[in-house]
């Protein structure tokens, strides 16, 4: 659940039991994503996740609304209609072998168009897109176009801690682990701000407050 002094969006969790609150304010990773596309990258987010629990949230967001062009056919990349399918897909198929997120992730959402959520209108308004053109058309499944849309699959947003507006935008081809420092930058803020007010606890074990920065 993100909260906010003007507003307040609801994130539809896969997991129904994640839902406490925390009073600290962390830093937070979202990544949009299939299970398909770049699924390497779910190993360097359980990564990231356990090593910054104490001030780290990532979420995940299932999205539909790319394709991939497979047996002359364009098929669309997250094709779990529920959520247990989505969790099967990540678990036995790519990337497969058991593995399962340490991270929040919600239902399947829409990141760009017409239905988009109300949490990507703000970030994609707060950060501009990582590129210039988008993807073939045929493979983009929402109307209408923007200059600021998440272009791919697994397009990510760092957010500052107690502000909640966006860090930084990282391209699809931009790789967790490449993006640590920014992390650790975040963290060390974070850090000097609970101790300037007399506060040095954590908890990593619940879901924090989230502050947006404007209302939409």
């Amino acid at each position: 659940m993100f909260s906010a002094n003007r507003r307040r969006v609801s994130l539809r969790l896969l997991d129904s039991n994640v839902g406490q609150k925390s009073k600290h304010h962390f830093c937070r990773l979202q990544r949009q994503g299939a299970a398909i596309c770049l699924a390497t990258h779910y190993p360097q987010l359980n990564v990231l996740q356990d090593k910054y629990k104490e001030h780290l949230q990532i979420f995940g967001f299932p999205c539909n609304q790319f394709g991939l062009f497979n047996l002359n056919l364009y098929k669309k990349q997250e094709p779990g209609g529920n959520p247990e399918e989505i969790i099967n897909g990540i678990k036995y198929v790519r990337p497969g072998k058991g593995f399962v997120p340490n991270f929040i992730l919600t239902k399947k959402i829409e990141v760009n168009g017409k239905n988009q959520e109300s949490v990507f209108a703000f970030l994609k308004k707060s950060c501009p897109s990582t590129r210039d053109t988008f993807s073939n058309k045929a493979r983009l499944y929402y109307d209408p176009l923007h200059s600021r849309d998440i272009k791919w699959n697994w397009e990510k947003f760092l957010i500052e801690p107690f502000t909640g507006t966006p860090f930084r935008r990282y391209d699809a081809s931009h790789e967790p682990k490449d993006f640590e420092n920014d992390i650790q930058l975040l963290v060390s803020k974070r850090m000097e701000k609970l101790a300037a007010n007399g506060n040095n606890s954590t908890n990593g074990t619940q879901t924090p407050n989230y502050g947006m920065a404007s209302q939409l």
